[in-house]
């Protein structure tokens, strides 16, 4: 580990530290211990999933969009009233009162808690334990959970003339905020038996189907570091810097042709200049940011997740965004 960072105000920054590593993918390793009650809720849920899908392509005659915010506004009181999300919450221990915490119910996945990392000889270890997503849902919606600490896994694309890839995120969650290709780490069969390490899922489950880019477009790559949220689901980030033959114009002619619905998490794709990031984060990190569904593109600005792995990629001190955060009268 190169270095570390501590926030001086964590709950202005948004960000709570940030290990930077440095080191080739594939020295991130993990092992996983599932939790029989998200191992049944899953396939539970499934069923609800299905069967309101069903209903809405019955009443409304067309297929529902997880990214079409008056489809959600339809599905999401269908499902919290069923029983079986009732039976759901039971098997996770979580609260039916809060049911309406949970702003994206058809997000049913078995996703990694962080119990610990340890960095030795040039290796990163991560023990994972099992969460389940209304656990995260409800976390970011302030519910407190003891023992539940959210993994998330990102990256952004170097490209061949210099350009940092970064997405402007639409849909429900974080929309008109900058980030990178990023979701929950999912533990899906592959992962629980070690077959799949956290940068293949990333490749798999976020850069290709977010962007559109291929493990063949891919020359280089590091994990770069691990970020620690503030509050929340106490969310903790491996962070990947991939470098690229193409160029910004051939990563965003990939993203043009991506045909995977998943690509709608992002309105467009933005290339940064290295030495523009300072001023970059300067003009659109505004420290903690609110899960706001309603932000206009006009009132767009950088998450601190992608800020802090930004400003440590090129090399520029993570006390900006303390200074940064401190001149911010409100949460943006």
């Amino acid at each position: 580990m190169k270095s570390v960072y501590h926030s001086k105000n964590p709950s202005r920054t948004g960000l709570k530290s940030l290990e930077e590593f440095r080191v080739q993918p594939e020295r991130l390793t993990h092992e996983f211990t599932q939790s029989p009650a998200v191992e049944r809720a899953v396939p539970l849920v499934n069923t609800l999933i299905t069967d309101a899908k069903a209903w809405f392509c019955s009443r409304y005659g067309e297929e529902f969009d997880r990214y079409n915010p008056d489809h959600g506004a339809i599905m999401k009181p269908r499902m919290w009233e069923d029983a079986r999300m009732a039976e759901a919450l039971a098997l996770l221990g979580l609260p039916l009162e809060h049911v309406q915490k949970i702003y994206l119910p058809w997000w049913n996945e078995s996703a990694g808690s962080e119990t610990l990392t340890t960095f030795q000889s040039g290796i990163v270890y991560a023990t994972l334990g099992a969460r389940h997503t209304y656990q995260t849902q409800m976390m970011r919606q302030g519910l407190d959970i003891p023992g539940i600490c959210s993994v998330s896994v990102a990256g952004f694309v170097h490209t061949s003339d210099d350009r940092l890839v970064l997405g402007l995120r639409g849909g429900l969650n974080y929309p008109n905020t900058y980030y990178f290709a990023a979701g929950a780490l999912a533990i899906g069969a592959d992962m629980q038996a070690g077959r799949m390490s956290i940068y293949q899922l990333f490749l798999k489950d976020e850069l290709r189907k977010e962007y559109g880019i291929l493990r063949d477009d891919i020359s280089m790559a590091e994990l770069l570091c691990k970020a620690a949220l503030h509050g929340g689901d106490r969310d903790v980030s491996y962070v990947f810097a991939v470098h690229t033959p193409l160029s910004l114009d051939g990563v965003l002619a990939r993203y043009a042709s991506n045909s995977d619905k998943d690509k709608l998490e992002h309105n467009r794709l933005e290339g940064v200049r290295p030495d523009e990031v300072p001023a970059f984060v300067r003009e659109f990190y505004k420290g903690f940011a609110a899960n706001n569904p309603h932000r206009p593109e006009g009132q767009r600005m950088l998450l601190p997740q992608g800020a802090g792995p930004l400003l440590s990629y090129v090399g520029e001190g993570l006390e900006l965004m303390d200074e940064l955060a401190a001149k911010n009268i409100q949460p943006a």
